[in-house]
Formats: structure tokens, C-alpha cells, sequence
């Protein structure tokens, strides 16, 4: 019964959004990301669940649309992450996420998934488990 609701949780958008964003935030080793450049990353996230390109909504019965800004703001507002005033090195000031954000959300709301743990330069790595 525990791992068929941790196996639901883990399929929620916002906590797949969490699990991609922390990767994004990894890959690009940043610290903070404009809202409208999380949008393109998530979009351009190779994860075999990364389905940003073709999302169908919180439900699941939407038609199939690139994820919009106010969808991801919804997504993440579900677990506690607003976007906020940031200045990333080299760019205007504008709104977007802190790195701190998603960890913290994913301590409260993220489900551990066998083999995607472990941390490299204090960030939180994710790694795609191998297939039994």
C-alpha cells in the first residue's frame, strides 16, 4: 500500500516538475533561474518523463500543449514555490527560482526514488535508475 502512494505522489506534475527542476538546476549549475528560462529548460528536459512539450494539464485529459508560464507558476505553487525578485550574473533583475526553493520543497513534498539520490558540490544529483 506505501509503495502504491508513493508511486501516485511521485506521478503528480508538480513533483515531477520538482524532480526535472532540480536536474535543470544541476545541469546548468545555477543557483537561481529566470521563470521564463525554467520554462524553456523544462521543455528541453531529455528525462523520459519530461513531457513539458506536450503537457496535458494537472487532470491529464487536457490536449497536448507545450507547458505556459501561468501552468508551471500553478504547478509549483502547489508545493509552496512562488517565483520571487532574482538577479542572475549577467542579466537584469527580473522574477524567478532559487535553487533553495526547490530543495526545500522537495524535503517537504518530493518522494525518494531508488537510486536517484546522492549529492555532488551540495546540490541534490539525480541520477536515472537502471532498469531490473
Amino acid at each position: 500500500m506505501t509503495f502504491l502512494l508513493a508511486k501516485e505522489k511521485a506521478e503528480r506534475p508538480q513533483i515531477t516538475m520538482l524532480r526535472h527542476g532540480l536536474a535543470i538546476f544541476d545541469a546548468l549549475e545555477l543557483d537561481q533561474i529566470g521563470s521564463t528560462r525554467f520554462n524553456q529548460e523544462l521543455k528541453r528536459h531529455d528525462a523520459p518523463d519530461a513531457r513539458w512539450t506536450r503537457y496535458r494539464g494537472p487532470s491529464g485529459t487536457d490536449y497536448a500543449h507545450p507547458i505556459v508560464m501561468h501552468e508551471q507558476a500553478q504547478l509549483l505553487e502547489k508545493v509552496g514555490i512562488r517565483s520571487v525578485k532574482i538577479r542572475p550574473p549577467g542579466a537584469k533583475q527580473g522574477r524567478g527560482y532559487k535553487l533553495a526553493q526547490l530543495q526545500d520543497a522537495w524535503r517537504k513534498h518530493g518522494t525518494p526514488v531508488p537510486g536517484e539520490a546522492g549529492a555532488a558540490r551540495g546540490r541534490l544529483r539525480l541520477i536515472a535508475s537502471e532498469p531490473d
